[in-house]
This record gives C-alpha cells, structure tokens and sequence, in this order.
C-alpha cells in the first residue's frame, strides 16, 4: 500500500474491527474529529471502494473505514501510537466531563 501523495510505505497495520456498541462510523468519525481539531495534522479523504481513507499528511498513516472490516489504520507505527494516545486522551477528557456533570445532577 501506498500514498499517492506520500513516498513512504504503510508497513505497519492496526485492525480494530468493527465497534458494536458505539458504531463503527461513529468511532472513525470521533478517531477523525479529534486528529483534525489538532491544526498541525492536516488531512486529505478519499473514497475507495467502499472505504472512506484518511491520509495524513507529513505522518504516513491512512485510517481506513471499511463496511466489512471495520477501522485500520497503516502506516509508520509510532506515528500511529502516538495518534492513537491523543485521540484516546481526548476521549477521556470528554467523557470525563460527561461523568461529571451527571455526578453533579444526582
């Protein structure tokens, strides 16, 4: 696999699956959001059989959202990890507060 506008090879792979409890799209939609809320992290999408691919530019990684296979991800693997430790630290920074507006009302 290649990046048409990248010259690195997406040599490593995270297969997450499918997210039954959240949705799949949702999940890549929040994965996406979060990346992009982030000014340095520009991206770019197509839509390639089936799959919607997020490139990242300058960070060889795509996340790729597939109906069949659910959420990969493919690229430079600590560029992948260290997406993947942001996205999670605002995801519990949102759900935190989420949590703590409902201990507020009880």
């Amino acid at each position: 696999d290649k990046c048409e506008t990248c010259t690195a090879t997406f040599e490593h792979t995270v297969h997450f699956g499918l997210f039954k409890g959240i949705g799949t799209t949702q999940m890549f939609n929040i994965i996406i959001s979060t990346i992009e809320s982030q000014k340095a992290l520009k991206t770019s999408v197509q839509i390639s059989e089936g799959r919607k691919v997020v490139h990242l530019e300058k960070h060889n990684v795509k996340i790729i959202l597939s109906p069949d296979e659910g959420i990969i991800l493919k690229g430079d693997k600590n560029q992948i990890y260290d997406l993947l430790g942001m996205v999670r630290q605002h995801i519990v920074h949102d759900v935190d507060r989420l949590w703590t507006q409902i201990e507020r009302n009880r």
